[in-house]
Order: structure tokens, then sequence, then C-alpha cells
């Protein structure tokens, strides 16, 4: 059975259980080539399967770490094998921001830089 997520991917569950995700990003790196066959079921080709989740019990900490490692824009959370929400880095990116405006809005440009002298005049 196939459910829509909040607009940035279809989830394939099977009795609750997730089996594939086709996220946007998908779109681009696996449809936009010419002949691509729009018509073709999704689990065909494009469709990952039994992609990696969270468990709603792990920490932010945990869910950013793992869209890092896996260079993931969308995590599904789950508790036990049965789907519950969708973690989108760029939810948590605003959500921190707004948790912690004085020090995003501190933040250097470039973290790494280091000035040779101070600027200003």
């Amino acid at each position: 059975m196939m459910r829509q997520g909040a607009g940035s991917c279809v989830l394939a569950l099977d009795g609750g259980r997730i089996a594939g995700i086709f996220t946007e990003r998908d779109v681009l790196t696996k449809c936009m080539e010419d002949g691509f066959d729009w018509d073709q079921p999704l689990e065909t080709s494009v469709l990952t399967k039994q992609p990696r989740t969270i468990q709603a019990t792990r920490t932010v900490a945990e869910a950013i770490a793992t869209m890092q490692q896996h260079q993931y824009r969308t995590l599904p959370v789950v508790e036990g094998e049965t789907v519950v929400g969708l973690v989108r880095l760029g939810d948590l990116l605003k959500d921190l921001a707004e948790a912690y405006p004085e020090d995003v809005l501190n933040l250097p440009p470039r973290p790494h830089q280091v000035m040779e002298r101070p600027e200003g005049g």
C-alpha cells in the first residue's frame, strides 16, 4: 500500500512496515534521463527498497548524524517496525534555528575560516 508523506516523499508500506521510499531527490537522480518510462510502477526502478529508518526513541543528534552519514534529507521514524512519522533535515534545521536564535545568528559565515586581522574601520 502506498501513502503520501507530507509532500516530500512517498512511502511504500506493507502492513504498517516500511517497504520503500521515493523522495524528491529520487525524481532528480532517477527520473530525469532521456527515455524514462513515466508509466512504470514505482517499485520497478525508482523506489528505494527497505530504506534506513530511525526509532522514535532516538535523539535529534542521532537523527542528524544518520542523515549526514548517509546523505539523506528525509528519514522515516518508526516505533518497532511501524512508521509513525518523518524527520526532514530542513525542518530540523529550522526548529534548531528557532530554538537557539542568538547562537545561530552569531555563527561566523565560515566557522573554519580564521581572519588574519580584525575586520572593520
